[in-house]
Order: C-alpha cells, then sequence, then structure tokens
C-alpha cells in the first residue's frame, strides 16, 4: 500500500504521485498511512499538481480535504503536473518545460516559480510573487509580483484580466507599479512583452 501514492518535491513544491491502477478507496488508506508517518516534513508545503491516476471532482474534494487537514499541505492544485518537450530544429529537446495552474487566488506571502509557464485561475493579490521561467498568464487581476522570462527570455509575456502589478520583470528588464490601479478596477485584458529593450503593455 506504501507505493500507492508518494510526495516528490520539485521547485514549485510538492507533487502527489499516484498509482494510475489504484481505486480511490486504496488511495484514501494509503493516504491515512502515510499520515502516520512523517507527515510532519511536509507540513505547509505547497501541493502543485499530481501525477499518476485522473481524479474526478469529487475524489479531488475528498482528497483535497483530508490533504489540508491531516497533512496541514496547502494545496494550490490537484490537475495533473506535466513535463513537456519542446521539438526544436527537428530535435527533441528534453527540458524540463512545466505549465503549473493554479485554481485559487494567491495572498500576500505565497509564491509560485515554474520551469515553465504559470496560469493562474483567481487574483494575484499584492505580496505574492510569481515567477516564470517561461509565460505567466493571470485569468483575474494581477496585483503582486510577476517575473516572466527568469533564464533571460526576453520573448516571454505576462497577460491578466487586470493587469496592476507592484513589479513585473520579463527577462532582464524591470518595470514597476502602474501610477492608477485601471479604470475604476474594471478588468480589461492586457499583455505586458518587451520592445526596443522597454517593458510595453497592449490591450487584448
Amino acid at each position: 500500500m506504501k507505493n500507492i501514492i508518494n510526495f516528490k518535491g520539485v521547485n514549485e513544491g510538492l507533487i502527489l504521485q499516484i498509482d494510475e491502477n489504484a481505486d480511490f478507496d486504496s488511495i484514501i488508506r494509503a493516504l491515512e498511512e502515510k499520515s502516520k508517518q512523517h507527515s510532519s516534513l511536509i507540513k505547509n508545503a505547497n501541493l502543485v499538481g499530481t501525477v499518476g491516476k485522473k481524479l474526478n471532482y469529487t475524489e479531488k474534494a475528498s482528497l483535497e480535504k483530508i490533504l489540508i487537514e491531516i497533512f496541514k499541505i496547502n494545496v494550490l492544485t490537484l490537475e495533473n503536473f506535466s513535463y513537456n518537450k519542446v521539438v526544436d530544429n527537428n530535435k527533441v529537446k528534453s527540458i524540463e518545460n512545466d505549465t503549473v495552474f493554479i485554481e485559487n487566488t494567491l495572498r500576500s506571502g505565497n509564491e509560485i516559480s515554474s520551469d515553465g509557464n504559470i496560469v493562474v485561475l483567481g487574483d494575484v493579490n499584492p505580496g505574492a510573487v510569481l515567477k516564470a521561467k517561461g509565460n505567466i498568464i493571470v485569468f483575474g487581476k494581477l496585483r503582486g509580483v510577476a517575473y516572466a522570462g527568469l533564464n533571460g527570455d526576453e520573448n516571454a509575456f505576462i497577460a491578466a484580466n487586470l493587469l496592476v502589478p507592484s513589479q513585473i520583470r520579463i527577462g532582464n528588464i524591470i518595470s514597476r507599479a502602474p501610477d492608477n490601479d485601471g479604470v475604476f478596477g474594471e478588468l480589461s485584458p492586457e499583455k505586458a512583452y518587451v520592445n526596443a529593450d522597454r517593458i510595453e503593455i497592449k490591450k487584448i
């Protein structure tokens, strides 16, 4: 039973590995057994996804409750955490190009990092930090700090439905917060990108 589930550390936080052939009752029992061992070692860690068995909505809800109440883990998402490959000049380049999906609002003190892209299906509040080697997309309001293209990639971009970050950086170029907070805080999708060695913002 101990091989049914396992926690794995990655740059962004923790991944929950789940045996694809295990039924959900076995997964729950394996979690309960694991909680008696070393749960204190992962207390307050950020869970950024799962690998292996795909769970339905009801299973995710039950699993999230156990992870929060018993393991004291910050569950950012239970979506599948994928490792992609990029085709370059007809060659398959082995790189970690992970896209991290966050399904909730990030609050002050939350920090998410990715070797690829970050997609947030909520708001990013002041004091929260996003760091990605790829692009950053926020479906809500981006009011925190966002760094894209951390490996020096100035082709990366940052987009949000309300783009009012305290600071953004793309590649090695940094821009401070805008002078206003949008038009009365209304959603107005925008994209930040590098043009002529400076960060520009356009409507999308």
